[in-house]
Protein backbone atom coordinates (compact mmCIF):
# COMPACT_ATOMS: atom_id res chain seq x y z
CA UNK A 1 0.00 0.00 0.00
CA UNK A 2 1.33 3.27 -1.15
CA UNK A 3 2.53 5.80 1.87
CA UNK A 4 -0.02 8.66 2.38
CA UNK A 5 1.38 11.68 1.61
CA UNK A 6 0.44 13.89 5.09
CA UNK A 7 1.02 17.19 2.94
CA UNK A 8 -0.70 16.60 -0.03
CA UNK A 9 -3.87 15.45 2.82
CA UNK A 10 -3.35 18.43 4.43
CA UNK A 11 -4.21 20.47 1.12
CA UNK A 12 -0.42 21.45 0.59
CA UNK A 13 1.28 20.51 -3.07
CA UNK A 14 4.61 20.75 -1.78
CA UNK A 15 5.23 24.38 -1.03
CA UNK A 16 7.77 24.39 1.08
CA UNK A 17 9.94 22.24 -2.27
CA UNK A 18 9.84 25.64 -3.72
CA UNK A 19 11.35 29.13 -3.71
CA UNK A 20 13.65 27.45 -1.02
CA UNK A 21 17.64 27.79 0.38
CA UNK A 22 18.61 25.11 2.66
CA UNK A 23 21.90 23.43 3.71
CA UNK A 24 23.06 20.04 2.25
CA UNK A 25 26.54 18.08 2.22
CA UNK A 26 28.19 18.40 -1.04
CA UNK A 27 27.94 14.66 -1.66
CA UNK A 28 24.28 15.22 -0.85
CA UNK A 29 23.97 18.13 -3.49
CA UNK A 30 26.09 15.67 -5.94
CA UNK A 31 23.65 12.83 -5.35
CA UNK A 32 20.19 14.92 -5.38
CA UNK A 33 20.81 17.91 -7.47
CA UNK A 34 24.01 16.77 -9.67
CA UNK A 35 23.28 19.45 -12.37
CA UNK A 36 22.93 22.32 -10.06
CA UNK A 37 24.67 25.71 -11.08
CA UNK A 38 27.77 26.53 -9.06
CA UNK A 39 27.84 30.41 -7.74
CA UNK A 40 31.02 31.85 -6.08
CA UNK A 41 29.98 32.67 -2.79
CA UNK A 42 26.30 33.63 -0.56
CA UNK A 43 26.18 36.50 -1.67
CA UNK A 44 25.81 35.55 -4.86
CA UNK A 45 23.32 33.06 -4.77
CA UNK A 46 21.19 35.86 -3.18
CA UNK A 47 21.17 37.28 -6.46
CA UNK A 48 20.81 34.63 -8.46
CA UNK A 49 17.79 35.29 -11.53
CA UNK A 50 14.15 34.64 -9.90
CA UNK A 51 12.50 34.32 -13.32
CA UNK A 52 15.06 31.44 -14.35
CA UNK A 53 14.14 28.02 -12.47
CA UNK A 54 16.51 26.31 -11.68
CA UNK A 55 19.02 25.14 -8.69
CA UNK A 56 22.13 26.58 -7.66
CA UNK A 57 24.59 26.10 -4.64
CA UNK A 58 27.31 27.75 -3.36
CA UNK A 59 29.96 26.43 -0.85
CA UNK A 60 29.79 27.25 2.92
CA UNK A 61 33.24 27.77 4.22
CA UNK A 62 34.64 26.48 7.33
CA UNK A 63 31.17 25.02 8.19
CA UNK A 64 31.01 21.08 8.32
CA UNK A 65 28.38 18.24 9.09
CA UNK A 66 30.42 14.89 10.35
CA UNK A 67 33.72 16.05 8.11
CA UNK A 68 32.05 16.94 5.37
CA UNK A 69 32.20 20.38 3.28
CA UNK A 70 28.27 21.79 3.77
CA UNK A 71 26.78 23.62 0.57
CA UNK A 72 23.93 26.24 0.76
CA UNK A 73 21.24 25.39 -2.31
CA UNK A 74 19.02 27.58 -3.60
CA UNK A 75 15.89 26.19 -5.28
CA UNK A 76 14.42 29.10 -7.92
CA UNK A 77 10.33 27.62 -8.81
CA UNK A 78 10.09 24.16 -8.12
CA UNK A 79 12.20 21.56 -6.98
CA UNK A 80 13.30 19.30 -10.21
CA UNK A 81 11.84 16.85 -7.94
CA UNK A 82 9.02 18.04 -7.20
CA UNK A 83 5.72 16.13 -9.28
CA UNK A 84 2.44 18.61 -9.76
CA UNK A 85 0.48 16.25 -7.56
CA UNK A 86 3.02 17.45 -4.54
CA UNK A 87 4.85 13.95 -4.57
CA UNK A 88 8.45 13.69 -4.37
CA UNK A 89 10.14 11.49 -7.27
CA UNK A 90 13.06 10.80 -5.26
CA UNK A 91 10.97 10.51 -1.95
CA UNK A 92 12.56 7.57 -0.37
CA UNK A 93 16.47 9.13 -1.55
CA UNK A 94 15.52 12.44 -0.28
CA UNK A 95 18.18 14.47 1.69
CA UNK A 96 18.57 14.89 5.38
CA UNK A 97 17.32 18.28 5.65
CA UNK A 98 13.89 17.03 3.48
CA UNK A 99 13.70 14.38 5.83
CA UNK A 100 13.76 16.55 8.80
CA UNK A 101 11.24 19.26 7.91
CA UNK A 102 8.17 18.34 9.99
CA UNK A 103 4.90 19.23 9.16
CA UNK A 104 3.28 21.74 11.28
CA UNK A 105 6.19 22.64 12.72
CA UNK A 106 6.66 26.75 12.55
CA UNK A 107 8.69 26.09 9.64
CA UNK A 108 5.99 24.54 7.77
CA UNK A 109 3.42 26.93 8.93
CA UNK A 110 5.06 29.91 7.35
CA UNK A 111 5.35 28.28 4.46
CA UNK A 112 1.70 27.38 4.58
CA UNK A 113 -0.07 30.90 5.45
CA UNK A 114 2.55 32.68 2.71
CA UNK A 115 0.47 29.93 0.74
CA UNK A 116 -2.86 30.78 1.73
CA UNK A 117 -2.93 27.62 3.76
CA UNK A 118 -4.40 27.24 7.46
CA UNK A 119 -1.77 26.15 9.99
CA UNK A 120 -1.55 22.71 11.31
CA UNK A 121 -0.35 21.40 14.43
CA UNK A 122 2.67 18.69 14.71
CA UNK A 123 0.00 16.76 17.23
CA UNK A 124 -2.87 16.58 15.41
CA UNK A 125 -1.69 13.85 12.93
CA UNK A 126 -3.70 14.36 9.12
CA UNK A 127 -6.08 11.67 8.52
Amino acid sequence: MKELNPCIASGCLGNCCKDINFELTNSERKRIFPYAVKVKNLGELNKVPTDHHDVYFSRIVRRKFKGENMVEVAIVGRCPHLKYDGNCRIHDKRSYAARNFQIGSDECNKIRICSGLPIISPDNPIE
